[in-house]
């Protein structure tokens, strides 16, 4: 059903940022090169980091959907050496977005996916 895929969809972009927030902080620093978090979070967890079905086409739109968790995450688009994201102090926690914003998301994940 359209809510249940919903629902799903949430706990899918939520665990999925919650496994980032500990991919950058098993890392050994409490930072990463954007475009060195889908590969280490492969590693990390043995699973495929799912860009289409986050609603992702590039590292910007990466770094736009870390950005939706500030007190969490910090972008840095303007680093010398490339974006990169850094976990905010604290045990900050990666919490469900509010529900406009999961709806666009989800609406561009859908969007993304191939046609069957």
């Amino acid at each position: 059903s359209g809510k249940e895929d919903y629902e799903n969809f949430v706990k899918f972009v939520t665990t999925t940022m919650q496994a980032a927030r500990r991919t950058i902080l098993k890392s050994g620093r409490p930072w990463m090169g954007l475009k060195e978090l889908p590969g280490h979070f492969e590693r990390t967890f043995g699973i495929t980091f799912e860009k289409s079905r986050l609603g992702l086409q590039d590292h910007s739109d990466l770094a736009d959907l870390l950005s939706l968790w500030p007190e969490c995450f910090l972008v840095d688009r303007f680093s010398p050496t490339g974006p990169i994201v850094s976990v905010r102090p604290g045990n900050t926690k990666v919490l469900p977005l509010k529900e406009p914003v999961s709806r666009a998301l989800f609406k561009r994940s859908r969007e993304l996916q191939p046609k069957k």
